[in-house]
């Protein structure tokens, strides 16, 4: 199983990888027999090690010769040259850790389960990867214009443009976008996803939503439509899955959308999705501030069960990863969106600052206006900060806020009104 352009010696390295993965990797630690997908991808993180090792000089023709020494010299590179993500990392070093034992060298294994103490300055946490999202993932917190997002990649390829707005309206992962085929999963008032394109292969629906959302999700379906034929997929036709993976990658570094450039990936367009679930049923996330007071118990648990069966996840805690837990704290790295009006004092103490979701639009031809027009207006979920001497004493929704202090509704209803929303709107 080479690849065109490797040497003599790596073929030979890589042969003696698959014989011992033939060997020992058909089978799971409990005996059951591992997946076609699981053995094929514990080969491929191996040919990975194998060619990482060849550049780096180390001419290894037997992995019966592999030692400490490889094994620092690949992870080395996948640190601090490939700066792969802690979640690639962690992987990586339990296919190689298992390869090892495979291999009848537990005493390497027990070095590799170790080997991300090495890396301590440049990674405190070792590999470990965070299962609660603590900030917003999502162009909401990387503080990014969505759709000037959206123009750019349709100049640089309008395929791959529709597949990030399909991304961000339907909660697509990378695979399910690549794969879908547009014209047979639309249903008119829901997007179906059926067989190997999805996560274990899950049967799921993703709704399209009434009033202004729903329209949006129904435009970017009839567009990304119409970057495809009939019978096709969106992946581009002329290419492999894998090859249709690396051309997605490239053009998201091309447009910068990195964690490194632009402060999030393209996976950041789907935990933006689940936020936006939980906007339109009214709650904010607590990776957006939100907390356990400022909504019923009852609309938390919908809203949160709603954003996890429409991301394909059976267990609600899953979708922690992209909206935070709940907390009757505030998050403290949390941004409460975009600051609008001006501050109102005379109820109680401290003045009371008023936060959006989502960012207002400036008003063509009106200079110095701004308001949120189509579905984010929808989607707008306005916090009042309570802050005396420049510190938070108190965060609530506005809805909250009017039932506090009767007598504020007025000054809040005005300053709601400069951005497009009514009181009732935005509640």
């Amino acid at each position: 199983m080479s690849v065109m352009g490797d040497s003599n010696k790596l073929k030979r390295l890589i042969a003696t990888i698959e014989a011992v993965c033939e060997a020992k990797g058909r089978t799971r630690v409990n005996g059951a027999v591992a997946s076609e997908r699981t053995f094929r991808m514990q080969i491929e993180v191996m040919k990975q090690f194998a060619r990482t090792l060849h550049d780096k000089g180390y001419i290894v023709e037997s992995c019966e010769n592999l030692g400490e020494r490889h094994a620092n010299a690949v992870f080395d590179s996948w640190v601090h040259e490939k700066e792969l993500s802690n979640k690639t990392l962690q992987n990586q070093k339990s296919r190689v850790k298992q390869f090892m034992h495979w291999l009848g060298k537990p005493n390497l294994a027990d070095y590799v389960s170790r080997i991300d103490e090495r890396y301590v300055d440049k990674l405190p946490q070792g590999f470990r990867v965070k299962t609660v999202a603590e900030e917003s993932k999502s162009w909401r917190g990387a503080e990014v214009d969505i759709a000037e997002l959206f123009s750019k990649a349709r100049e640089l390829d309008s395929r791959y443009a529709a597949m990030l707005m399909l991304e961000r309206a339907f909660g697509l992962r990378k695979k399910e976008v690549l794969l879908i085929k547009l014209w047979k999963a639309d249903k008119g008032d829901k997007l179906e996803l059926v067989g190997e394109i999805t996560k274990n292969g899950r049967y799921r629906e993703v709704a399209i939503r009434e009033g202004e959302y729903g329209q949006m999700q129904r435009q970017i379906l009839d567009y990304a439509k119409g970057k495809c034929r009939r019978w096709e997929s969106m992946a581009w036709p002329d290419v492999t899955l894998a090859q249709a993976e690396q051309r997605y990658y490239w053009l998201n570094r091309q447009l910068g959308l990195t964690k490194k450039d632009l402060g999030m990936t393209g996976h950041g367009l789907r935990a933006g999705h689940a936020e936006d679930i939980m906007l339109l049923r009214g709650v904010l996330p607590s990776t957006l501030g939100g907390t356990k007071d400022m909504a019923s118990e009852r609309g938390r648990t919908a809203a949160r069960y709603d954003a996890s069966r429409t991301l394909g996840h059976n267990r609600e805690i899953i979708t922690s990863a992209y909206i935070g837990t709940e907390s009757n704290k505030p998050k403290p790295n949390a941004s409460l969106g975009h600051r609008f009006g001006e501050a109102i004092v005379g109820f109680g103490e401290g003045e009371v600052l008023l936060w959006v979701s989502e960012k207002p639009e400036p008003v063509e031809g009106r200079p110095g206006e701004s308001v949120l027009p189509r579905e984010k207006a929808q989607l707008a979920y306005v916090t009042a900060q309570v802050v005396l001497d420049g510190r938070e004493v108190d965060r609530l929704s506005v809805k909250q806020l009017v039932r506090k202090h009767r007598g504020i509704f007025a000054d809040v209803e005005d300053r709601m009104q400069t951005i497009g929303l009514t009181l009732l709107a935005g509640e």
